[in-house]
């Protein structure tokens, strides 16, 4: 049957790994009249994000995060038990009732092989199942097929990537469900946000006024690059002395306890680097960006990334490295700049050039939040989305 404006369509993000993404992709799809369910796992930083949206939201149990807090082996123990003998049924028993079920994320193998088996399940009832592979493979990892990767890919009945660099890479590693593969472009972040001038934003995190500030925030993995941006910023302070990095965000604590030691050991002067690492709520999140000269994105692997349409929403000059899906977003010297991973001169000499230039700031910023809503709005992407549900209810 096709997707009308009346079928349910259950958004499923069972570890609420990407909240932002899915409020927003929830919100589009509800305004163009669907009914929405979303099924996550509401994250600790954002009590009641969810609440009073104009899709339902159903949390996933977490009484194991009550009881173990942390990331403990016992902690993710239990909460992957809780996972698969509570909330799986209970999300079966939801799709079975849907007209279309979009599930975000996986957990790590070998529990998603046990997740597969539900939505199984669900398809054997005649029920369509979407699959968006926002990281074709791990990030940060060698591309190794494996068993569970072929039997994922395969076993849905589309597939969505965020960038026609995933697209690429699908078509690459995995031939067979090409044909099945769609590629709906990842949407802007905080776009709608109330703008803050940056002279309130930086008194509000007690930030000094006349500094220049360059950012970066997201999640602190390997594959983010931030020992490249460390490297550069070395030899940014020497050209400006007053220059300021932040780093801030949550992430990989190991990762973190090694950009903190490559910090300690002083090459940077401290009086030049502040850190936040930490889960930011989102009216802090927009006082960083907001206080923010220059906003850098050094990763040296990625599909598409969620905090670059961060930047792109608020209307950031941005600097990032040409990797992945993000030159498809970023033009270089017309909505952004764009430098190769490594090469620590061209970066450092890119910061140095917006520093030295409010001007250029002022125009990439408003070339990036145009971007952001022309080329990447929201209410496309849903649109884009019916027809992908479309053709897979049409399908046998």
């Amino acid at each position: 049957m096709p997707v009308n404006r009346v079928a349910k369509i259950l958004i499923v993000d069972p570890l609420g790994l990407s909240p932002f993404y899915d409020q927003y992709l929830s919100t589009a799809l509800a305004d163009r009249g669907h009914d929405v369910e979303l099924w996550i796992r509401e994250p600790e930083f954002l009590p009641g994000y969810f609440d009073n949206r104009k899709f339902r939201a159903r949390k996933v149990t977490h009484v194991s995060r009550r009881l173990f807090p942390g990331n403990s082996a016992v902690a993710k123990f239990f909460k992957y038990a809780e996972l698969l003998l509570i909330d799986y049924p209970r999300i079966v028993t939801a799709a079975l009732r849907a007209g279309i079920v979009h599930v975000q994320w996986l957990s790590p193998p070998p529990i998603a092989d046990v997740e597969l088996w539900y939505w199984r399940v669900v398809q054997l009832s005649g029920k369509k199942v979407i699959f968006t592979a926002h990281n074709v493979f791990p990030l940060g990892k060698d591309r190794t097929v494996t068993a569970h990767l072929k039997r994922r890919y395969a076993l849905f009945n589309r597939i969505i990537v965020t960038s026609d660099y995933g697209k690429k890479i699908i078509r690459q590693y995995f031939p067979p469900v090409s044909p099945k593969t769609a590629m709906i472009s990842h949407g802007p972040f905080f776009h709608d946000a109330t703008r803050i001038p940056a002279d309130q934003a930086r008194s509000r995190l007690n930030l000094p006024p006349s500094r220049p500030i360059v950012l970066y925030q997201g999640f602190f993995s390997p594959h983010k690059g931030v020992e490249f941006l460390l490297d550069a910023f070395l030899l940014v302070v020497k050209k400006h002395p007053d220059a300021l990095l932040l780093l801030v965000g949550g992430g990989d604590a190991l990762y973190r306890s090694k950009i903190s030691a490559q910090l300690q050991q002083g090459a940077i002067p401290s009086r030049n680097v502040s850190t936040r690492f930490e889960l930011i709520p989102i009216p802090e999140l927009i006082l960083y960006y907001a206080a923010s000269d220059i906003v850098v994105y050094p990763y040296k692997d990625i599909y598409q990334s969620g905090a670059l349409f961060t930047g792109f929403g608020l209307g950031k000059a941005i600097v990032a490295t040409r990797v992945g899906g993000l030159p498809e977003v970023i033009h270089d010297g017309a909505n952004g700049r764009l430098v190769d991973y490594g090469d620590i001169d061209n970066l450092a000499k890119s910061i140095d050039e917006l520093i030295a230039s409010p001007t250029e700031r002022e125009m990439l910023g408003r070339k990036a939040h145009a971007t952001a809503v022309e080329e990447y709005g929201w209410d496309t992407i849903g649109r884009t989305l019916e027809e992908v549900y479309k053709r897979a209810t049409e399908t046998r």
